[in-house]
């Protein structure tokens, strides 16, 4: 059951060292300019296929926004277990506020819906966020996301069950509508 909610965007406070910490890790990784957060890390608990747009998608999306910008994924670690994405800055970060930190001075994002789009509404920077069949900007939108959902009846579903509206929801979602809104942010 959905009842009508509007989120209201909250920047996390980050203290002047996790500030200066992310600025070192960027500074690690040699990016000194804009660069573009990636995130093909979903939830790997309860509904977490239904969130499952694809690693070879991520890869493909990532190599393409690669021509235009740096791409960095935050890579969470623990039960999260995909590969490192090609083309992108790979950095691993096991705790949270770092990662937000990192993120928060990203110039944009993409993701699939979850923490980073809340995250970015925080601090006002724009994310194209992959919706699949599960939810819709109805339930988890912003003003600085662009979210792209399957447009169906069923849509949003909240299965906490594995999903055939969202496996199709996620299939048909290519890299190209992602890609396109993702060029608009630059």
């Amino acid at each position: 059951v959905f009842r009508d909610y509007k989120p209201k965007p909250f920047r996390v406070r980050l203290s002047n060292d996790e500030m200066d910490n992310a600025d070192r890790i960027l500074s690690d990784h040699n990016i000194k300019d804009r660069f573009f957060v990636i995130n093909p890390d979903y939830k790997n608990t309860f509904y977490c296929e239904n969130k499952n747009w694809g690693f070879e998608k991520y890869q493909d999306l990532a190599t393409r926004l690669s021509k235009h910008i740096e791409v960095v994924r935050i890579m969470p670690g623990g039960r999260y277990k995909e590969p490192e994405l090609a083309h992108t800055t790979n950095i691993v970060l096991e705790n949270i506020m770092p990662s937000v930190a990192l993120m928060s001075k990203a110039h944009a994002a993409v993701g699939y819906d979850g923490l980073m789009n809340h995250i970015m509404a925080g601090y006002q920077i724009p994310m194209v966020v992959i919706c699949g069949g599960l939810v819709d900007d109805s339930l988890i939108g912003y003003e600085t996301g662009t979210y792209i959902k399957y447009e169906h009846p069923q849509t949003p579903c909240g299965s906490t069950y594995d999903c055939p509206h969202c496996e199709e929801a996620n299939k048909s979602i290519t890299v190209d509508m992602v890609y396109e809104e993702c060029l608009k942010l630059l």
